[in-house]
């Protein structure tokens, strides 16, 4: 009756046991213990964790009495406490509690650099802060240190000693005295026997997985492990067994409509037309440079544009605009084309750009003496007052050539001559000969010293600074050279003054009359006072 209680109570304690026991937490599972250490560590809030892939390291593992199961465990994360929140890193505690991972709280801190990185602790009965020093692990007892032997508990004497095919701790069979690579099972009654991947008498043979070799031997090479195998592949194979020709045309990297050929480890592209090179980029038309002068070239697709400086046009910019044609210059010139411009090689007397301008060759004025200009093409004609000739009225007409004068001196004057006459000779051209009077008369008149006896009126001989003109009569010389009166009309002259006085006098006689008469009137004033 003992034994069958004995019995009940150890079932009993067993279900207990494996209750508090949980293989490795998942992702979620870490996900899930987060949000109440985090309450605890940073206030009082709503937490949705996201654990970053491939950031958990363990630090320490407590073991259950099952393999590759657990009780505690204590373990580096990275997250984030909320999406879009900076990342943290931590080190905290979780425990196993009726088969569910749950997180103790108090623990959450940041990782002592001494752990980071190191190798996962497993000789731990307990993973908890404030044991083990920064790994967090109390160690189990030194008699299950050795071989498979592994503590699940705090006792000296609670050992995992092996494992049986169940994967159930076993603390009757020791394998520890065999070696390293040995283990119990039912299937030879807990006798040790070589793990799997091992084999020979002392289980120290590490069965070739290589052989015969599982790799594509032409695209990779075998690396044997422990009851596996790596393939190693060359480069554009993958799989296992390194059997998949890696497709390097997806995602494709032809550009521009270029089809792409998946080759080993490489790939081709069929460019269309204005494409080149490993994954058809545009052709660079412009390189080398078509464009001359100074253009701008503009690349395109299987072409290219030329932008001309001005003066240029074609398609390489190579031809000169003829600025000459329609011809711009006038009035002869002849048209010389430059780069965007021209130049008029104007013939003689015209300027300007277009050599529209005539010049003005009278500008200064060439002509002398008061002459007038009259500008021409390249050329002047200047009218020149009379007694004055040549190209710029410069010079003086002789009048005294050929002499005019008969019987006396030619004095040379503007437009005009005065004769000098010798003695006894007269008029313009001294070709009067004066008669000699037969008895000398009194003369009266004006300028004249000796009077002409046979003609009256007329003046034989003129005094100093007259001289006699064709009227016979003596005039002032300088009155002479400027009149252009004849003599009739200087005698005139002299006669209008002398009818004007007269007839003014004759009027004051008549005005004086005429007041005497109106004084005598009957019936007047004075009249009156006499009566």
């Amino acid at each position: 009756m003992k034994y069958f209680t004995f019995l009940a109570v150890l079932s009993l304690l067993h279900l207990l046991i494996a209750a508090q026991e949980c293989p490795l937490p998942s992702i979620t599972q870490i996900e899930s213990v987060l949000p109440p250490l985090l309450v605890v560590s940073d206030g009082n809030q709503v937490y949705s964790p996201n654990v970053t892939e491939g950031s958990v390291q363990y630090v320490c593992q407590a073991q259950g009495s099952m393999i590759d199961t657990y009780q505690a465990i204590a373990l580096i994360a990275t997250f984030t406490p909320n999406p879009g929140e900076p990342e943290q890193t931590s080190i905290f505690d979780i425990e196993c509690n009726s088969g569910t991972w749950s997180g103790r709280t108090g623990s959450l801190d940041p990782p002592p650099p001494s752990v980071v990185g190191a190798p996962t602790r497993t000789d731990c009965y307990r993973c908890r802060e404030g044991f083990g020093g920064d790994t967090r692990c109390r160690a189990c007892d030194s008699a299950c240190n050795s071989g498979l032997m592994r503590c699940t508990g705090s006792g000296s004497g609670v050992c995992c000693l092996s494992f049986t095919s169940t994967g159930q701790c076993s603390d009757t069979v020791s394998c520890s005295s065999s070696g390293i690579n040995f283990i119990a099972n039912e299937d030879n009654n807990y006798f040790c026997s070589c793990i799997e991947g091992y084999t020979g008498s002392d289980c120290l043979t590490n069965i070739n997985d290589c052989d015969p070799n599982p790799c594509d031997n032409q695209n990779a090479y075998c690396i044997d492990e422990v009851a596996s195998y790596t393939c190693v592949c060359l480069d554009g194979y993958t799989g296992v067994n390194c059997s998949i020709n890696i497709d390097d045309c997806s995602p494709n990297p032809c550009k521009n409509g270029g089809a792409c050929n998946d080759q080993v480890a490489d790939y081709t592209c069929n460019c269309v037309e204005g494409y080149t090179g490993k994954n058809c980029s545009n052709i660079d038309d412009c390189s080398p440079d078509p464009c001359k002068y100074g253009a701008t070239c503009d690349d395109q697709v299987a072409d290219y544009n030329c932008h001309c400086v001005k003066g240029y046009t074609g398609k390489n910019c190579s031809i000169d605009i003829d600025d000459c044609s329609p011809n711009l210059c006038q009035n002869g010139a002849t048209c010389h084309d430059q780069v965007a411009d021209y130049s008029c090689h104007c013939v003689e007397g015209y300027t300007g750009k277009n050599c529209s301008i005539n010049i003005d060759d009278c500008s200064p004025d060439p002509c002398k003496n008061g002459a007038t200009c009259n500008d021409q093409v390249a050329d002047y004609q200047c009218e020149c007052r009379s007694g004055f000739r040549g190209k710029n009225c410069s010079e003086n007409i002789n009048d005294c050539a050929p002499d005019p004068c008969v019987k006396g001196t030619c004095v040379d004057e503007i437009n005009d001559y005065t004769c000098i006459c010798e003695s006894g000779y007269y008029g313009k051209n001294c070709s009067l000969t004066i008669t000699p009077s037969p008895s000398p008369t009194q003369c009266t008149l004006s300028g004249c010293e000796n009077c002409d006896a046979v003609r009256e009126g007329c003046c034989r001989i003129c005094s100093a600074g007259y001289i006699l003109n064709d009227n016979c009569l003596c005039v002032g010389r300088n009155f002479q050279e400027n009149s252009q009166f004849p003599s009739w009309a200087i005698s005139i002259t002299v006669i209008i003054p002398i009818v004007i006085v007269i007839a003014l006098a004759v009027l004051l006689i008549v005005l004086y009359i005429g007041k005497g008469n109106e004084l005598c009137a009957p019936g007047s004033k004075e009249e009156k006072e006499v009566m």
